[in-house]
């Protein structure tokens, strides 16, 4: 079972901390950001406490816009995406997106802000399936 880090309350996660915590997933992470930042020059994060099961996660906004948010497992992480209704469609009609990242949508619970999907990025093809996906999210 994976481990989520940063649950305690009054310690407010640092780039330092992060770093330590994503051991050598941190390189995956830099790469997506990377991305994201040639995407929109508005990118910024903040740290959100969601509470004693959740932890700290990394809001990554464009302006105001949430974009993802970054769970940080003890030497690896997901991102959790929501995305409206558009979009899903446009994604899972798609064929450059894994099959398996349209079963999650198809799978998931629809809420009033959207649809949300965590990936776990895994592999450099995690990666490229979560530019893809920040693509839908940012250019629509």
């Amino acid at each position: 079972m994976e481990e989520i880090v940063f649950i305690e309350k009054d310690l407010i996660p640092n780039d330092k901390m992060l770093i330590e915590a994503l051991k050598d997933s941190y390189t995956r992470y830099v790469k997506i950001l990377e991305n994201l930042n040639s995407m929109s020059p508005n990118i910024h994060t903040e740290w959100k406490y969601y509470g004693k099961k959740i932890g700290w996660l990394l809001k990554h906004l464009d302006s105001n816009r949430n974009i993802f948010f970054l769970v940080v497992n003890d030497g690896s992480f997901k991102l959790s995406f929501t995305f409206g209704e558009k979009i899903v469609s446009s994604i899972l009609s798609s064929a450059d997106v894994r099959d398996h990242t349209k079963k999650l949508l198809e799978n998931a619970k629809r809420y009033a802000e959207g649809t949300t999907i965590i990936i776990s990025v895994d592999s450099d093809s995690d990666v490229e399936e979560v530019i893809r996906l920040l693509k839908y999210k940012i250019i629509g």
